[in-house]
């Protein structure tokens, strides 16, 4: 439930993999969270459904916005913003099932 909250950094080539019973519509918001994302979510597949660029929400009292992606997920992948354009990681790409 906290993700990636409260840190100041994160590893250029590190990320938090969440891992869900089932597909469904999992959004994510960025309370307390200083660091800006890219959340890649994937199907039970393999496949990616969605790349959400998310920005940082430092306080619970400030609007946080909710990041819903637009197709059902399995495995959302949190990474440093611009990873998935550092890395050609787009919509439809697939990888080997996790």
């Amino acid at each position: 439930m906290r993700g990636l909250m409260l840190r100041d950094s994160l590893p250029q080539n590190a990320g938090m993999l969440f891992v869900f019973d089932n597909e469904a519509y999992h959004s994510f918001w960025m309370a307390n969270t200083t660091i800006p994302l890219d959340a890649i979510h994937f199907d039970s597949n393999g496949k990616v459904v969605d790349i959400i660029h998310m920005e940082p929400c430092k306080t619970v009292e400030s609007y946080c916005r909710n990041y819903t992606p637009q197709e059902k997920a399995k495995y959302v992948l949190e990474v440093n913003e611009g990873f998935s354009d550092k890395n050609s990681i787009k919509i439809n790409a697939s990888f080997y099932k996790i």
